[in-house]
């Protein structure tokens, strides 16, 4: 077992992984995953009832999160496989770099910086995950990636606690051969993925994960930003966003410690990438004025959600009130949340006006 030693990380121009690796006895740099034969990969757990609980099974020594250069919650879980949160300046990516990291994979929803990774010679691959699980789609994806892009990987959703350490667990079943009770303590322990998001422990203990064989057929092009689907598939993106975006306004537009990974703001920017995209389709471009008309007011709608989520959230000259779940700011003379509300409402408005013209096409 590898675990996350920054400090015996190498400098600039030297193996990524070479310092540690001989630390270790282990030997010299890492081959790319792509360029030598996978190991056998664990299959599903049978007997668990409960994968959270399970997550404490293999006990793993204690280990502190990389937190610096613009990197958080970073951990090396091997020599093929890092995770963290979302990489926050130039000085990240070229951390990264300097690691060797080859792919960054982003779960997050929020489109990644593919120009700022390519300045410094990584590529990305944006493949969004929901917290309720690894969808079978998403999964072939996400395994084919692990199996033909190059190695090490870069991981990371938002925070670095939740969705990603699950897919960078799928890393460490494919790449490493590492067993389901390693991956899952890993996420625990480590990453500190939530209890509240049972799906994703779900998806490390009982997925079947393709064969080579499916995903070598799978047509998958390793997209640097998620595209925006056909009409019909697309509204399925927008209804869990909306659904994310209903549970924030619930929470008056703070995070809480039930959703830790739920940022409302990046909600409402993934409202107007996912209308953005929409509204760009030939199907819509070419659908009739009303429902034209649904989208964009849609759209002008999450642009007003996303600015009063900023004036909700903005502590500046406004008054604290406090729950038992969250800190919830309201400015004194002006309603940010009632706007935030009302654009919601627009929202809701829109897909119900079009979904009842549109729903039985």
């Amino acid at each position: 077992m590898l675990f996350p030693l920054p400090t015996l990380l190498p400098p600039p121009g030297r193996c990524a992984l070479g310092g540690l690796l001989v630390a270790l006895g282990l030997g010299a740099c890492a081959i790319d995953p792509g360029q030598r034969p996978l190991p056998p990969t664990a299959g599903p757990l049978t007997d668990v009832r409960d994968a959270f609980e399970s997550a404490s099974e293999v006990q793993l020594p204690a280990q502190e999160p990389i937190n610096e250069s613009g990197l958080r919650n970073a951990f090396r879980l091997s020599e093929s496989v890092y995770s963290g949160a979302e990489p926050g300046s130039e000085e990240a990516f070229a951390r990264l770099r300097r690691w060797g990291v080859k792919t960054v994979v982003s779960v997050d929803g929020k489109a990644p910086e593919v120009e700022t990774a390519a300045r410094h010679g990584l590529r990305y691959v944006h493949l969004p995950l929901h917290y309720k699980g690894i969808e079978e789609e998403t999964l072939a994806r996400l395994v084919k990636t692990y199996r033909e892009m190059p190695g090490p990987f870069y991981v990371h959703c938002f925070h670095g606690r939740h969705r990603g350490p699950a897919a960078a667990a799928i890393g460490r079943l494919v790449l490493d051969g590492a067993s389901r009770e390693t991956a899952l303590a890993e996420m625990r322990q480590w990453c500190g993925t939530s209890s509240a998001y049972p799906g994703l422990y779900e998806s490390i203990a009982r997925a079947e994960l393709p064969s080579v064989q499916q995903t070598t057929s799978l047509a998958w092009d390793f997209p640097g930003h998620h595209p925006v689907r056909a009409f019909r598939s697309a509204m399925a993106d927008l209804a869990r966003c909306f659904d994310e975006l209903a549970l924030c306004r619930k929470q008056h537009w703070v995070a809480v410690p039930a959703h830790p990974d739920l940022e409302p703001a990046r909600e409402a920017e993934r409202m107007i990438e996912l209308l953005r995209g929409i509204s760009l389709l030939e199907e819509v471009r070419n659908s009739d004025a009303d429902q034209r008309k649904w989208i964009a007011d849609s759209l002008a709608a999450a642009r007003d959600l996303a600015q009063a989520i900023s004036d909700v959230t903005d502590p500046s000259g406004a008054r604290p009130i406090v729950s038992p779940t969250a800190v919830t700011y309201f400015y004194l003379g002006s309603e940010p949340d009632g706007r935030a509300q009302d654009a919601l409402d627009r929202l809701s408005s829109n897909c119900t006006a079009c979904h009842r013209a549109s729903r039985n096409r």
